[in-house]
């Protein structure tokens, strides 16, 4: 597996001097064409059909992330720095985490 690069995501960056100047800002990622499951998912949760974030919207880290560990300690505390720790457990939430 090839390692990513800037513009694997930021596909607009042609010119990486530019970027560095600030001269160019490069467009919003789309995730989709490497996560299309999750994209999937994501299209039916209550997170797009009410809120319409988008995924730097949960994994603004993106730049700082590794492989995922399977932990569900990470996806509660990503959850719970927006939903209060008792909402999120009440809500089921926290059986869904697999």
């Amino acid at each position: 597996m090839v390692p990513n690069a800037c513009s694997s995501c930021h596909v607009d960056i042609i010119d990486f001097e530019k970027h560095t100047k600030r001269i160019y800002i490069p467009a919003k990622v789309d995730c989709t064409p490497c996560h299309q499951k999750e994209a999937e998912e994501y299209l039916g949760s209550v997170h797009h059909t009410k809120s319409h974030f988008d995924c730097i919207a949960c994994h603004s880290d993106i730049h700082y992330l590794g492989k995922w560990d399977r932990s569900k300690v990470a996806i509660i505390n990503k959850c719970t720095s927006c939903h209060r720790i008792e909402d999120y457990v009440e809500s089921g939430h926290d059986k869904a985490i697999p």
